[in-house]
């Protein structure tokens, strides 16, 4: 790490070994004494130390506000009021986690039939047979692809925790659709969830990656952190396979786990392939798409979106769905938004110790707030023959 004064943006600043053969060239120094800037990961935070209109337009994310009394450069969020991409993640993504939550429901209630008929002496349906099955998933497809543009305006910390948006509006469809009652303690949850969020959406860290298909792979593919986060994500999911099998009918934490660290990289993925697409729209696809990075990318996606589902199914299909949301978001948000802020280096924004404090402050909100609002829920846990769950 160079650290500049003057010239870029301080610590933020990585000095460049070009290789060429089996040769190293020195680094390439740039204005001021400091190396180039390179694609990456910018804070907005540092957008606000470029004194010129020549270094605000070189940094990527970076807008230089040319105000007659105070010129200034700012982030691209910054200078859009923070009424742009992050306005726009947000949305997309508290969307997107209504519709999850809705399809979610009408899987269960899939799941609720062959309770019905198994108790009338009825055989039971294999699911894929069942159009409720297929319209819950059809709806959590829809917001899994606003979460999924999401991406693509905001950074991981912020998209991820708005999942528990999706509890609420659970707790919403229980209370005036199915008609079930609604403690005092439920509200309580809610409003943990709205204040938790709200903190997560003002004090998350604020950054501008730059992902490019040229760039992506040497910038996050081809590096320590990637490297690390990959060996953590095999071997967990290779110890947790045996112990699905072993102890996943006891508690409902087992199938939830394997489910999160799966899709851990579904989000890792989706970072990626997001903001290809939202390049694409805003500078053409033809920059990106002749690679095979966005459909390397796509397919990670795809593969590990279907094998988290499959965990969090079966875990539906033993337990009860008060004990599979809460359990699934406070594991998925915390997989998510490590692995997320591990790879793309986010965590390297948190400007000060009060602002990472009260990002986590707003995680324990949400996360507590989720198992208030589902505590006291109806949903029984629900017992399965191993049969049963391989039809």
């Amino acid at each position: 790490i160079v650290h500049c004064v003057g010239c870029h943006e301080g610590p933020y600043t990585r000095q460049v070994t070009r290789r060429v053969g089996f040769r190293r060239r020195p680094p390439q120094w740039g204005v001021g004494g400091c190396p180039p800037r390179m694609p990456g990961t910018t804070c907005s935070a540092s957008c606000k130390l470029l004194a010129s209109n020549t270094l605000c337009l070189g940094q990527v994310g970076c807008i230089w506000v040319a105000d007659p009394v105070n010129p200034s450069c700012l982030s691209a969020d910054d200078a859009a009021g923070v009424s742009g991409g992050v306005a726009a993640g947000v949305i997309l993504s508290l969307l997107g986690d209504i519709f999850i939550n809705i399809g979610m429901n009408t899987m269960k209630f899939s799941h609720n039939i062959n309770e019905e008929r198994e108790k009338n002496g009825l055989e039971r349906l294999n699911f894929l047979l069942m159009k409720y099955w297929w319209i819950g998933v059809i709806l959590m497809v829809v917001g899994e692809l606003g979460n999924l543009a999401a991406y693509g305006f905001a950074p991981a910390a912020i998209v991820t925790p708005m999942g528990a948006i999706g509890v609420v509006c659970n707790l919403f469809i229980t209370t005036f659709g199915l008609k079930e009652p609604c403690r005092a303690i439920n509200v309580v949850g809610v409003v943990g969830v709205v204040m938790g969020i709200i903190l997560i959406v003002v004090f998350a860290p604020r950054t501008t990656i730059d992902i490019t298909s040229d760039t992506v792979v040497a910038q996050y593919i081809l590096t320590s952190q990637m490297g690390i986060y990959l060996i953590i994500w095999a071997t967990l999911f290779v110890m947790m396979l045996p112990i699905c099998k072993k102890w996943g009918q006891s508690t409902v934490v087992i199938y939830v786990a394997t489910g999160s660290v799966v899709a851990s990289l579904t989000i890792v993925s989706a970072k990626v392939f997001s903001s290809l697409v939202t390049r694409g729209f805003t500078k053409g696809f033809a920059l990106d798409w002749i690679s095979p990075v966005p459909y390397l990318s796509l397919l990670f996606l795809i593969l590990t979106c279907v094998g988290s589902m499959h965990f969090v199914n079966t875990a539906m299909m033993r337990f009860g769905n008060s004990q599979v949301v809460p359990v699934y978001y406070a594991m998925f948000t915390t997989a998510s938004v490590a692995s997320v802020g591990f790879v793309f280096r986010e965590f390297q924004c948190v400007v000060s110790t009060t602002q990472a404090a009260v990002f986590g402050v707003g995680i324990f909100l949400a996360t507590s707030g989720v198992f208030l609002v589902q505590l006291g829920s109806s949903n029984p846990p629900a017992e399965r023959e191993e049969e049963d769950l391989e039809g």
